[in-house]
């Protein structure tokens, strides 16, 4: 080994300062097989050894696997999912035009008997109309007769009496 070098830099009644040098300027060229050793690692990085060989996969690997599925079975409950709601979606659209449907059957049902009752008053009202006209005619036709005949009475001079004599039984008033 080199011999070290000593160098004051101050000296003071406590004490001094000095700086020794350690290694040689040129040292850092040089290589020990230490380091030689040490530096080769960086080279070509061989695996840690394991124990007892390889039994089991790194845990990284372990988990990145366990995720992958995790996932997988996520995708699948999700899909699954989507698919039952679509088809509760699809059975209540189904039953609700089933609804709607019969819904209108039975308001045309109800509209064609509402219908038929119509017609039905309808002609009641008509047959009863041409027969109050009928009796409202025969009426009229009864009237004028009547007044025929009472005039004719009264032409004739007949169910008349002097003024105070009345049907009636009012006196002073003919009838």
């Amino acid at each position: 080994m080199a011999p070290a070098e000593i160098s004051t830099i101050t000296e003071t009644e406590n004490g001094a300062a000095f700086e020794v040098q350690i290694k040689s300027p040129g040292a850092d060229k040089l290589k020990t097989a230490a380091r030689l050793r040490l530096e080769s690692y960086d080279e070509k990085p061989k695996p840690l050894p394991m124990l007892l060989g390889a039994r089991h996969p790194p845990i990284s690997v372990v988990r990145g696997d366990k995720a992958r599925q995790q996932n997988e079975h996520k995708k699948e409950v999700v899909e699954r999912a989507r698919e039952e709601l679509q088809s509760t979606a699809d059975a209540k659209r189904q039953g609700l035009e089933q609804q709607l449907e019969k819904a209108t059957e039975i308001r045309e049902g109800a509209l064609e008997s509402r219908k038929k009752r119509a017609a039905k008053h309808y002609e009641k009202v008509m047959e009863k109309k041409g027969s109050t006209e009928q009796r409202g005619l025969m009426t009229a036709a009864e009237a004028q007769k009547r007044l025929e005949m009472l005039l004719a009475q009264k032409d004739a001079g007949v169910g008349w009496g002097e003024e105070g004599e009345g049907e009636s039984g009012l006196d002073g008033v003919r009838v």
